[in-house]
């Protein structure tokens, strides 16, 4: 029996995280390969991931350390390769690839590492990034979310790439019930329409275009709110540019994005760059409309305009435009168009398949 070892290191249920969650509770009874997992864990640090982790059936190998590329880690890392001898090991981010660069060099796996796309919001980042790139060159295969993506791989790393979709759950989106409470916490009136931002508030984000766009629109629609939900570096830059407009909220961090998702009344991207963004996908199930920057793959998610709106990114007008145009105008056709793009496309299920077709090669 084949035994896949995978390696994540995040505290949060990101979108990486969310996929990889999808996956194992679709392998929780199936008796052909054995998952374990090693996930690192830091001292005062609330890891939400790995408290879900916790309630599903597979072994655990928790490395506790220091955040950061620490040499008790990485020793601590090799070490539960060598107990554990998995035939392939599955890796996430520059971290896990990293080590296992260098633990190849002592034992003896496959290597396939699940690529998520590179940002530049400062040197520290830049050159974890960097040390990715030279990670990445040595992987057996690299799977990419994107086509976009998979065409970077291949020019500058490696052809040996795999593209597999993203996927969300739409049953359980449809399941989720709006939180209703969000307009009291935010002291958004009962009678605006939400335009939502969620994410990570980071420059390649593009919340700034974001802001200065919903100043416009505000001036020509009395009745809207913006709300941006997520933290980042960014936060005190974003605030300072939207201090002028008291319809600009910021939420924070939160544990329930779809319920928020669901009490929106349309997305916004806003993006500089993306691979395949989950929450996309996600206001599709939700039935929530999205004006999405035309970035990477996201043309195609939206079918080029049939399930969205697109803009040119850093466009504050095109931006302003879509968004006015998305809540002036009906978008029950575009609504079923996206949801059903999510079904056939974009599938838990046929994300799960194309994996276990990658492991049984």
């Amino acid at each position: 029996m084949k035994k896949v070892l995978i390696a994540m290191d995040t505290s949060s249920i990101s979108g990486p995280a969310k996929n990889l969650l999808y996956f194992l509770e679709s392998q929780k009874n199936q008796k052909k390969v054995i998952f374990e997992l090693v996930i690192f864990n830091y001292k005062d640090k609330e890891n939400l991931f790995l408290q879900v982790l916790e309630k599903l059936p597979f072994t655990i190998w928790k490395i506790e350390c220091a955040p950061g590329l620490t040499l008790d880690a990485l020793k601590k890392f090799i070490d539960v390769l060598k107990q554990a001898k998995p035939d392939i090991l599955q890796t996430h981010g520059y971290k896990t690839n990293f080590f296992a660069l260098i633990a190849k060099i002592s034992c003896s796996f496959l290597w396939v590492s699940f690529f998520h796309g590179w940002t530049t919001e400062n040197w520290k980042v830049r050159f974890y990034h960097l040390l990715d790139y030279v990670s990445l060159r040595y992987a057996d295969t690299i799977v990419t979310v994107s086509q976009t993506q998979a065409a970077l791989i291949r020019k500058k790393i490696s052809m040996k790439v795999v593209t597999i979709a993203n996927a969300v759950d739409v049953h359980a989106i449809e399941a989720t019930q709006p939180d209703l409470q969000v307009r009291v916490q935010m002291q958004i009136p009962a009678d605006h329409k939400i335009i939502l931002c969620l994410g990570r508030l980071s420059s390649e984000k593009g919340q700034e275009y974001l802001i200065e766009a919903f100043k416009k629109v505000s001036s020509e629609i009395e009745k809207v709110s913006l709300l941006l939900v997520g933290e980042g570096i960014d936060r005190a830059k974003l605030e300072a540019l939207a201090k002028d407009n008291s319809r600009i909220h910021f939420f924070g961090f939160t544990r329930k994005p779809i319920n928020i998702l669901k009490a929106a009344d349309l997305l916004v991207l806003p993006s500089l760059s993306e691979g395949m963004p989950n929450v996309v996908l996600e206001a599709f199930a939700a039935k929530v409309p999205v004006v999405a920057s035309s970035v990477s793959d996201v043309p195609a998610m939206l079918d080029y305009g049939r399930c969205g709106k697109l803009v040119e990114p850093a466009n504050i007008d095109q931006l302003t435009q879509a968004i006015l145009q998305s809540l002036q105008e009906d978008q029950t056709e575009v609504i079923a168009l996206a949801y059903k793009k999510v079904i056939s496309e974009f599938s838990v299920e046929k994300r799960n398949e194309s994996i276990l077709e990658l492991y049984a090669k």
